[in-house]
Parts: structure tokens; sequence; C-alpha cells
């Protein structure tokens, strides 16, 4: 199970969280060239730079996610549903 001291550890910064989002033309002309890469049908790109993109109710659910989940390594949330 988890480590006992997981409740102690600090929710993954938006730097290190990627978010998924479908490909889209308005999308990638938006979010900075160099902060965003193309796997297949997705956008993938960090919750920090997607940020701007986000609704207030999407930004409460990243945030929401991001202190749920408490992990050193990089996450990926899927925003395409």
């Amino acid at each position: 199970f988890a480590e006992a001291d997981v409740e102690n550890a600090p929710p993954v910064s938006w730097n290190n969280a990627a978010l998924l989002f479908p490909l889209s033309s308005r999308l990638t002309s938006t979010l900075p060239k160099s902060q965003f890469t193309v796997e297949g049908k997705f956008i993938v790109t960090t919750a920090a730079v997607a940020a701007e993109e986000l609704s207030e109710n999407d930004s409460h659910k990243v945030e929401d996610w991001l202190k749920l989940v408490r992990s050193t390594g990089t996450m990926r949330i899927n925003c395409c549903h």
C-alpha cells in the first residue's frame, strides 16, 4: 500500500503534471511552441502551461487531482473526456 508519510508529501507541482488534450489547431496555435508535444491525437503539455486555457472549474479539478495523488513522479491527466 502507500508509504506511511504519503499524507505529508507535498502535492504534485503544476510544472510536473502533464495534461492531455484532444489535438486542436486552436490549442496548438495558442500554446507556446516549445511547451507542448503532439502524441498521436493528443496535445501534451504541463498544467502550468495550460493554466490560461483551463476554465475555473477545470483548474479546480486539476488542483484536486494534484492534492489527491501526491506523487513525486510525473502524472498525466486526460482532459479529452
